[in-house]
């Protein structure tokens, strides 16, 4: 309208007011001055600073679905009703009064599922397999792969919306399970020179093996969540019913490393004043050496260091994470003693670890605009450890 579409006038009054944090220019845009009932402009300069003030705090979290639908849903819109959720009226206009048809409105928001997308993943991949060599059987692989694509869940799934309807685009990014290394390798050795467990020492030293199962990834993708709980930013979907892989973008370098530190968090002051907490969650465990260098302190506005992404403005925001989470290892070990009794007649001794190096394996950090206080916190300030500690099974089998 007015030859401007509302993701354009979104934009341009964003950067303008730098989310709605500074209202001392705000330049009038077309689609709002030929948009907007006179009524709700009553009072103001002209009905772009209207909707600017009227909206600073969604602005602020680059909420672009609840600030258009709280005008839609008060009728202020003049092309009428645009949302589901809008009154139900018997002559919809300015002055739009919901008649009784036994609801306020239709529904919240509808969801659509359908098998639209596409990704492409890209790999090398190495094996070396052994059998039976001098009592060695083993298998260990080695992959190098990228997995890109618009995010990937199953046909059934709901409450998950695409970042940006008009242009699948925008929702390309890092899978969620993408993995830049995976190395595998399990080995089986049964000591072959006392087999037959003949005399004494044939009983002792024979019928052992030993069975590792190592494994070691480079990490997953982390999201960055936005300020409006990774929904609103595109206008894509209601905040209070749905979300979607909303990912802030990240403006400065954030010296990131994908290592546990033990970092303790600070409390900063803002540009408005308001003191931050950044990174103070939890025992004092980041992946960040200082995190309030790149906590959105101002709630992720243009001059932050990680800023919310904006309707008209950005783009590809979607995806697995811009980050990623700690590499992992991980060692299991099987040990077996097979002991011969008489001819029909043996035995076997179970022993089974997992993580039997007891390797404590720190869980991934958060990186969340509403909530800077777990800003790169390991475990998001709850539990640290992701793995189990190491665990042992002992069985026993008798066979005649």
């Amino acid at each position: 309208r007015g030859g401007q579409s509302f993701a354009n006038a979104w934009a341009n009054v964003m950067v303008a007011t730098n989310y709605g944090t500074n209202t001392t220019n705000i330049p009038e845009q077309p689609f709002f001055e030929s948009s907007l009932n006179p009524a709700y402009c009553t009072g103001f300069a002209n009905c772009t600073t209207a909707f600017v003030m009227n909206n600073a705090v969604l602005m602020n979290r680059s909420d672009a679905f609840d600030a258009y639908t709280g005008v839609s849903n008060a009728g202020d819109w003049l092309f009428g009703r645009s949302m589901t959720s809008d009154p139900i009226c018997g002559t919809y206009g300015p002055a739009c009064t919901p008649t009784t048809f036994g609801a306020n409105g239709q529904s919240p928001s509808v969801v659509s599922t359908v098998s639209n997308g596409y990704g492409n993943y890209n790999s090398g991949y190495i094996q070396l397999t052994t059998t039976s060599w001098h009592g060695l059987t083993a298998k260990t692989n080695f992959s190098y792969s990228n997995a890109l694509g618009t995010g990937d869940v199953v046909q059934a799934s709901s409450s998950y919306a695409t970042v940006d309807p008009w242009n699948l685009h925008n929702n390309y990014g890092p899978q969620y399970y993408n993995e830049k290394f995976v190395f595998n390798a399990f080995l089986n050795f049964a000591e072959p020179y006392y087999s037959s467990q003949q005399g004494a020492i044939g009983r002792l030293l024979g019928g052992w093996s030993f069975s590792p199962l190592f494994v070691y990834g480079s990490g997953f993708p982390v999201q960055m969540t936005t300020s409006n709980g990774d929904c609103g930013s595109f206008g894509e979907c209601n905040t209070n019913y749905i979300f979607a892989y909303e990912n802030m973008v990240v403006a400065k370098n954030l010296h990131y490393s994908g290592t546990e530190k033990t970092t303790g968090g600070s409390v900063v002051t803002n540009s408005f004043g308001d003191q931050i907490a950044c990174g103070t969650a939890g025992p004092d465990y980041n992946v960040l050496s200082d995190p309030a260098a790149s906590c959105p302190i101002d709630g992720g506005i243009f001059g932050d260091p990680v800023r919310n992404p904006v309707l008209g403005y950005d783009g590809q925001i979607g995806g697995g994470g811009p980050v990623k989470g700690l590499p992992f290892f991980n060692l299991d070990l099987g040990v077996t003693k097979n002991i011969k009794i008489k001819e029909r007649l043996s035995s076997s001794l179970y022993f089974d670890w997992t993580n039997v190096l007891n390797h404590m394996q720190p869980a991934d950090p958060c990186f969340i605009g509403y909530a800077p206080q777990v800003w790169g916190v390991l475990g998001c300030g709850g539990n640290l450890q992701a793995n189990n500690p190491r665990r042992l099974q002992i069985g026993a089998s008798f066979d005649w």
